[in-house]
Protein backbone atom coordinates (compact mmCIF):
# COMPACT_ATOMS: atom_id res chain seq x y z
CA UNK A 1 0.00 0.00 0.00
CA UNK A 2 1.00 3.35 -0.86
CA UNK A 3 2.18 5.21 2.63
CA UNK A 4 1.86 8.31 1.27
CA UNK A 5 -1.60 7.91 -0.03
CA UNK A 6 -4.23 8.60 2.58
CA UNK A 7 -1.90 8.50 5.12
CA UNK A 8 -3.71 11.14 7.25
CA UNK A 9 -6.62 8.83 7.78
CA UNK A 10 -7.30 7.95 11.58
CA UNK A 11 -9.30 5.77 13.82
CA UNK A 12 -12.26 7.50 15.41
CA UNK A 13 -12.44 8.03 19.09
CA UNK A 14 -13.78 5.39 21.00
CA UNK A 15 -17.51 5.55 21.82
CA UNK A 16 -16.47 3.38 24.85
CA UNK A 17 -13.69 1.61 26.54
CA UNK A 18 -13.84 -0.84 23.75
CA UNK A 19 -15.72 0.01 20.88
CA UNK A 20 -14.97 2.47 17.72
CA UNK A 21 -17.61 2.78 15.36
CA UNK A 22 -16.66 2.04 11.65
CA UNK A 23 -16.58 4.52 8.90
CA UNK A 24 -19.10 2.92 6.78
CA UNK A 25 -22.61 2.93 9.27
CA UNK A 26 -22.16 -0.86 10.36
CA UNK A 27 -22.03 -0.14 13.73
CA UNK A 28 -18.85 -0.61 16.28
CA UNK A 29 -15.98 -2.51 16.52
CA UNK A 30 -14.47 -4.14 19.29
CA UNK A 31 -10.80 -3.61 20.61
CA UNK A 32 -11.10 -5.92 23.70
CA UNK A 33 -8.81 -9.03 22.75
CA UNK A 34 -11.33 -11.97 24.41
CA UNK A 35 -10.45 -15.20 24.81
CA UNK A 36 -10.99 -16.54 21.57
CA UNK A 37 -9.23 -13.55 19.82
CA UNK A 38 -6.27 -14.91 22.08
CA UNK A 39 -6.81 -18.51 20.91
CA UNK A 40 -6.53 -17.28 17.20
CA UNK A 41 -3.96 -15.35 18.22
CA UNK A 42 -2.08 -18.39 19.49
CA UNK A 43 -2.96 -20.51 16.62
CA UNK A 44 -1.63 -18.36 14.10
CA UNK A 45 1.47 -17.79 15.11
CA UNK A 46 1.93 -21.47 14.92
CA UNK A 47 1.44 -21.82 11.27
CA UNK A 48 3.69 -21.19 8.34
CA UNK A 49 1.01 -20.42 5.70
CA UNK A 50 -0.93 -17.05 6.50
CA UNK A 51 -4.02 -16.89 8.22
CA UNK A 52 -6.99 -14.74 7.35
CA UNK A 53 -9.15 -11.83 8.80
CA UNK A 54 -12.44 -11.58 7.54
CA UNK A 55 -14.00 -8.40 8.35
CA UNK A 56 -10.73 -6.83 9.56
CA UNK A 57 -11.78 -2.78 10.45
CA UNK A 58 -9.10 -1.43 11.96
CA UNK A 59 -7.20 -4.51 12.90
CA UNK A 60 -7.24 -5.09 16.59
CA UNK A 61 -6.97 -8.63 15.88
CA UNK A 62 -4.69 -8.50 12.79
CA UNK A 63 -2.17 -6.23 14.23
CA UNK A 64 -1.82 -8.23 17.65
CA UNK A 65 -1.10 -11.53 15.66
CA UNK A 66 1.56 -9.60 13.49
CA UNK A 67 3.07 -8.45 16.34
CA UNK A 68 3.15 -12.41 17.72
CA UNK A 69 4.58 -13.08 14.61
CA UNK A 70 2.09 -14.58 12.05
CA UNK A 71 1.56 -13.80 8.24
CA UNK A 72 -1.91 -12.25 7.90
CA UNK A 73 -4.60 -11.44 5.17
CA UNK A 74 -6.65 -8.81 6.34
CA UNK A 75 -10.26 -8.17 4.46
CA UNK A 76 -12.44 -5.33 4.92
CA UNK A 77 -14.91 -3.88 2.87
CA UNK A 78 -14.38 -0.81 3.58
CA UNK A 79 -10.96 0.53 2.16
CA UNK A 80 -10.25 3.28 4.52
CA UNK A 81 -10.17 0.52 7.20
CA UNK A 82 -7.34 -1.26 5.69
CA UNK A 83 -5.34 1.93 5.41
CA UNK A 84 -5.69 3.10 8.93
CA UNK A 85 -5.33 -0.72 9.72
CA UNK A 86 -2.12 -0.44 7.81
CA UNK A 87 -0.89 2.93 8.88
CA UNK A 88 -1.32 1.44 12.90
CA UNK A 89 0.83 -1.23 11.97
CA UNK A 90 4.22 -1.46 12.96
CA UNK A 91 6.54 -0.91 10.16
CA UNK A 92 8.69 -4.29 11.12
CA UNK A 93 5.44 -6.39 10.50
CA UNK A 94 4.57 -4.75 7.43
CA UNK A 95 6.17 -7.35 4.83
CA UNK A 96 3.86 -10.13 6.37
CA UNK A 97 0.93 -8.31 5.75
CA UNK A 98 -1.78 -8.85 3.04
CA UNK A 99 -4.70 -6.30 2.56
CA UNK A 100 -7.79 -7.91 0.84
CA UNK A 101 -10.56 -4.84 0.26
CA UNK A 102 -13.74 -6.43 -0.96
CA UNK A 103 -17.04 -7.92 -0.27
CA UNK A 104 -16.88 -11.08 1.60
CA UNK A 105 -18.44 -13.65 -0.02
CA UNK A 106 -19.23 -12.52 -3.05
CA UNK A 107 -15.93 -10.71 -4.20
CA UNK A 108 -13.52 -12.34 -2.47
CA UNK A 109 -12.04 -15.06 -4.55
CA UNK A 110 -8.31 -17.23 -3.03
CA UNK A 111 -6.48 -19.95 -4.25
CA UNK A 112 -7.92 -22.94 -2.64
CA UNK A 113 -6.22 -24.75 0.22
CA UNK A 114 -4.07 -21.56 0.48
CA UNK A 115 -4.69 -20.38 4.23
CA UNK A 116 -3.93 -21.66 7.59
CA UNK A 117 -7.17 -20.30 9.57
CA UNK A 118 -9.72 -17.80 9.44
CA UNK A 119 -11.27 -15.07 11.69
CA UNK A 120 -14.31 -13.69 11.53
CA UNK A 121 -15.65 -11.18 14.67
CA UNK A 122 -19.08 -10.41 14.06
CA UNK A 123 -19.23 -9.43 10.56
CA UNK A 124 -21.40 -12.64 9.53
CA UNK A 125 -24.95 -10.46 10.85
CA UNK A 126 -24.77 -8.52 7.26
CA UNK A 127 -25.17 -11.80 5.32
CA UNK A 128 -28.84 -13.13 4.32
CA UNK A 129 -28.65 -16.28 4.50
CA UNK A 130 -27.44 -17.59 1.05
CA UNK A 131 -24.68 -15.07 1.41
CA UNK A 132 -23.91 -17.05 4.62
CA UNK A 133 -23.92 -20.07 3.41
CA UNK A 134 -22.09 -19.20 -0.03
CA UNK A 135 -19.62 -18.19 2.06
CA UNK A 136 -19.05 -21.16 4.29
CA UNK A 137 -18.54 -22.94 1.03
CA UNK A 138 -15.65 -20.85 -0.09
CA UNK A 139 -14.08 -20.95 3.40
CA UNK A 140 -14.00 -24.81 2.99
CA UNK A 141 -12.56 -24.69 0.22
CA UNK A 142 -9.52 -21.51 1.15
CA UNK A 143 -8.52 -23.32 4.33
CA UNK A 144 -5.77 -25.88 4.21
CA UNK A 145 -6.37 -29.33 6.04
CA UNK A 146 -6.25 -29.13 9.52
CA UNK A 147 -6.98 -25.25 9.58
CA UNK A 148 -9.03 -23.82 11.78
CA UNK A 149 -12.23 -21.21 11.89
CA UNK A 150 -12.72 -19.17 14.51
CA UNK A 151 -16.53 -17.18 14.32
CA UNK A 152 -17.95 -14.40 16.44
CA UNK A 153 -21.15 -13.52 15.97
CA UNK A 154 -24.18 -12.19 18.04
CA UNK A 155 -27.67 -13.30 18.89
CA UNK A 156 -30.27 -10.85 19.84
CA UNK A 157 -29.58 -10.96 23.58
CA UNK A 158 -28.79 -7.23 24.14
CA UNK A 159 -30.55 -4.36 26.05
CA UNK A 160 -31.19 -2.78 22.31
CA UNK A 161 -32.81 -5.49 20.96
CA UNK A 162 -35.09 -7.38 23.89
CA UNK A 163 -38.00 -5.94 22.13
CA UNK A 164 -37.79 -8.52 19.39
CA UNK A 165 -36.21 -11.39 21.56
CA UNK A 166 -39.91 -12.83 21.88
CA UNK A 167 -40.09 -12.73 17.83
CA UNK A 168 -36.37 -14.70 17.74
CA UNK A 169 -37.69 -17.21 20.47
CA UNK A 170 -40.86 -18.09 18.95
CA UNK A 171 -39.12 -18.40 15.80
CA UNK A 172 -36.88 -20.74 17.51
CA UNK A 173 -39.85 -23.19 18.52
CA UNK A 174 -41.45 -22.92 15.17
CA UNK A 175 -38.37 -24.59 13.38
CA UNK A 176 -37.46 -21.74 11.27
CA UNK A 177 -34.42 -22.25 9.15
CA UNK A 178 -32.98 -18.84 9.92
CA UNK A 179 -34.99 -17.51 13.05
CA UNK A 180 -32.27 -14.47 13.28
CA UNK A 181 -32.59 -13.05 10.37
CA UNK A 182 -34.46 -9.87 10.38
CA UNK A 183 -35.15 -7.48 7.03
CA UNK A 184 -37.71 -4.68 9.04
CA UNK A 185 -35.78 -4.35 12.23
CA UNK A 186 -36.24 -0.40 12.51
CA UNK A 187 -40.30 -0.89 12.67
CA UNK A 188 -40.06 -3.56 15.38
CA UNK A 189 -37.86 -1.38 17.92
CA UNK A 190 -38.92 1.72 19.81
CA UNK A 191 -38.32 4.89 17.63
CA UNK A 192 -35.18 6.30 19.53
CA UNK A 193 -33.68 3.06 18.98
CA UNK A 194 -33.96 3.19 15.15
CA UNK A 195 -31.21 5.18 14.52
CA UNK A 196 -28.91 2.49 16.10
CA UNK A 197 -29.75 -0.08 14.53
CA UNK A 198 -29.80 -0.82 10.45
CA UNK A 199 -33.01 -2.30 9.00
CA UNK A 200 -31.92 -5.75 7.97
CA UNK A 201 -29.62 -8.02 10.82
CA UNK A 202 -28.72 -11.37 10.70
CA UNK A 203 -28.84 -12.55 14.15
CA UNK A 204 -27.38 -15.77 14.55
CA UNK A 205 -26.60 -19.23 17.70
CA UNK A 206 -24.39 -21.85 18.49
CA UNK A 207 -27.01 -24.25 17.25
CA UNK A 208 -27.83 -22.18 13.78
CA UNK A 209 -23.84 -21.48 13.14
CA UNK A 210 -22.42 -24.91 13.49
CA UNK A 211 -24.83 -26.32 11.38
CA UNK A 212 -23.83 -24.32 8.31
CA UNK A 213 -20.25 -24.87 9.90
CA UNK A 214 -20.75 -28.44 9.95
CA UNK A 215 -22.87 -28.43 6.25
CA UNK A 216 -19.75 -27.77 3.89
CA UNK A 217 -17.53 -30.43 6.08
CA UNK A 218 -16.03 -28.65 8.93
CA UNK A 219 -15.65 -30.40 12.38
CA UNK A 220 -17.30 -27.94 15.53
CA UNK A 221 -14.70 -28.09 18.10
CA UNK A 222 -16.74 -25.56 20.92
CA UNK A 223 -20.08 -23.99 20.06
CA UNK A 224 -20.75 -21.81 22.52
CA UNK A 225 -22.48 -18.41 24.02
CA UNK A 226 -20.93 -16.11 26.24
CA UNK A 227 -20.92 -12.81 28.00
CA UNK A 228 -19.91 -9.99 25.97
CA UNK A 229 -17.11 -8.19 28.66
CA UNK A 230 -15.97 -5.31 26.17
CA UNK A 231 -20.23 -4.36 25.89
CA UNK A 232 -20.99 -1.29 28.11
CA UNK A 233 -22.92 -2.43 31.00
CA UNK A 234 -25.97 -0.96 29.65
CA UNK A 235 -25.55 -2.69 26.49
CA UNK A 236 -25.04 -5.79 28.15
CA UNK A 237 -28.43 -8.41 28.83
CA UNK A 238 -27.81 -11.66 30.73
CA UNK A 239 -24.44 -13.54 29.89
CA UNK A 240 -25.58 -14.73 26.61
CA UNK A 241 -24.14 -11.54 24.35
CA UNK A 242 -22.20 -13.49 21.86
CA UNK A 243 -21.96 -16.69 20.16
CA UNK A 244 -18.35 -18.34 19.38
CA UNK A 245 -18.01 -21.15 17.22
CA UNK A 246 -14.46 -22.90 16.82
CA UNK A 247 -14.17 -25.43 13.68
CA UNK A 248 -11.63 -27.35 11.93
CA UNK A 249 -11.29 -28.42 8.50
CA UNK A 250 -10.65 -32.30 8.58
Amino acid sequence: MDESKHNDLNMPEPISTYLVMTLNQRGPVSSYLDDYAQQFIHFAVQQKSPVLELGAAYGFVTIAALTAGATVIANDIEPRHLQILYNRTPKECRDRLSLLPGEFPSNLNLANESIAGCYISRMLGYLEPAELQQGMEKLFLWLKPGAKLFVLASPPYRSLYKAIIPIYEQRIKDNEQWPGYFTNLKNLLEERLRRYVPNKLHFLDEKILSREVERVGFIVEKAELYARQDLPEKAQYDGREGIAVIARKP
